[in-house]
């Protein structure tokens, strides 16, 4: 599962930019177990 958030974390660097890798840990996990809506209080 950390491979797929370093991959995130790279990837995103590249497209949107702005997500800590904190961010990209949680992004994959709800992928890996599923969940499909996140809340947050970022922009």
């Amino acid at each position: 599962m950390l491979n797929h958030a370093i991959n995130v974390f790279v990837t995103q660097k590249e497209e949107r930019k702005g997500l800590s890798f904190t961010d990209c840990l949680i992004i994959d996990n709800c992928k890996f177990t599923g969940i499909t809506n996140l809340a947050t209080f970022e922009k």
